[in-house]
């Protein structure tokens, strides 16, 4: 599974470096957030710290373009291709979208920003929504609700 990984991020990075009509370029960041965003002039910046997020960040744009295209919030800021979907399926959608883009970060260099994972198949609905910024917020928080709600499900189920 990490090779098929690695080797659907060396495609996409391919389709990437093939695209005509839309310059990519990555700049480096030191901590925060990384993310994909728009320029003024049009270009696609590709903000990261690590090859492992950079891999992560492209995992996203592939998403949006598969999806129809690459849509930015009012700051410039790429969104998540789940947003689109139906709205009965819109969280497990962003969420997917989310746990594909981790999949592929872990592929490359076994990184993810919360301890516990041991192996590709820990990352998912729950790990993706225990993940938090410096300030202990979730930086996934529509991930978050859904892991919660599945939680409680699953406790309901067991009784």
């Amino acid at each position: 599974m990490r090779i098929d990984n690695l080797e659907n991020s060396r495609e996409d990075i391919d389709f990437l470096g093939n695209e005509e009509e839309t310059t990519f370029a990555f700049l480096k960041t030191e901590g925060g957030r990384h993310s994909v965003k728009r320029s003024s002039s049009g270009k696609i910046l590709i903000e990261t710290s690590s090859d492992a997020l950079s891999i992560h960040e492209i995992t996203h744009i592939i998403q949006s373009w598969q999806a129809g295209g690459l849509e930015f919030n009012s700051e410039g800021n790429l969104l998540n291709a789940g947003i689109n979907a139906p709205t009965r399926d819109r969280y497990q959608a962003i969420s997917n979208m989310e746990i594909e883009a981790y999949k592929r970060q872990y592929s490359f260099d076994l990184s993810f920003p919360e301890s516990g994972i041991r192996r590709l198949n820990d990352i998912n609905i729950h790990s993706v929504g225990r993940i938090r910024d410096s300030s202990g917020e979730p930086v996934y928080p529509l991930i978050k609700e859904l892991s919660d709600f599945r939680q409680k499900q699953d406790k309901i189920k067991r009784k």
